[in-house]
């Protein structure tokens, strides 16, 4: 049986986390047994309760993890450091705080199917107020223009991809990795799903 793991990158999330890991079981236990599952929280050197609350889950349900940095190395480090840690067939990356719904990845699996290497989210309305949604457009669009390599525009971590990519990622070990670029670098056969970023389901934004 094919293996999905889900990389959750945490910091500071102890009230998202019970509601996360309630809405993911959810969609896991949609999908009928026809896949394995692992879910790795990253913890990025949380500083509240939120590793001591993936532990007590952890007792009851094996298919929870938890790897701990040493220090805050930040966001796209916590995201590589799961990266290297995972084994499943394909691996799913979201953030705890529901922005991106878990949900989706019954959408994301269903373009996996169909052979799609890359499924990842495009996101077409955030809950933020019109000012920075248009300073988050025209700063990736500048972004676009002046980079090297290719960047698709309204992506972000929010993403479904074969073990085989998770290996091309790794293996371009550069010093600074930003996880959206490296897909975008990669190629191969990808496809963008659009939807509605949602509020924050607990605490700030860190």
């Amino acid at each position: 049986m094919k293996k999905i793991s889900i990389i959750c990158p945490i910091f500071n999330e102890q009230d998202s986390i019970p509601i996360f890991i309630d809405r993911m079981f959810k969609v896991i236990e949609s999908f009928k047994n026809r896949y394995e599952f692992e879910l790795l929280f990253t913890n990025n050197r949380s500083t509240d309760n939120s590793l001591e609350l993936i532990k007590n889950y952890n007792k009851n349900e094996s298919r929870i993890k938890v790897l701990t940095l040493s220090r805050n190395f930040g966001y796209q480090s916590s995201v590589l450091s799961g990266l290297k840690y995972v084994k499943g067939d394909a691996i799913f990356i979201i953030d705890v705080d529901c922005e991106d719904p878990p949900e989706l990845l019954v959408k994301f699996v269903k373009k996996w199917e169909q052979g799609y290497d890359i499924v990842y989210g495009i996101r077409k309305k955030r809950q933020e107020s019109i000012f920075l949604q248009i300073m988050r457009k025209i700063f990736y669009r500048i972004n676009k223009l002046i980079s090297d390599h290719e960047v698709i525009l309204d992506m972000a971590e929010f993403s479904l991809f074969t073990n085989y990519v998770k290996d091309l990622i790794l293996s371009n070990q550069n010093t600074f990795p930003f996880i959206r670029s490296e897909i975008a670098y990669i190629g191969l056969n990808r496809k963008g799903i659009e939807y509605d970023r949602e509020k924050r389901v607990a605490g700030k934004s860190n």
